[in-house]
């Protein structure tokens, strides 16, 4: 598994355990880890401006439902 699936699949079980207030945080988070593993950047208003446009987009919205229902 790479890295950032793994990230991901961390982060739902931390969402899921209740290590985050909400989705929209969990979201947040996953972006951030992306944009610092792909890109080496960190940027809280482009992450925050990502997370927003990937749970605005009701078919990116379910991906993300998908996601974090996987947490066991």
């Amino acid at each position: 598994m790479d890295p950032i699936a793994a990230q991901a699949f961390a982060i739902a079980r931390r969402l899921k355990n209740g290590g985050f207030k909400n989705k929209e945080e969990a979201t947040k988070a996953l972006v951030s880890e992306v944009l610092e593993e792909k890109l080496r950047m960190k940027s809280d208003a482009l992450t925050s401006r990502i997370a927003d446009a990937l749970q605005d987009d009701p078919r990116l919205n379910q991906v993300l439902e998908r996601l974090w229902s996987k947490a066991e």
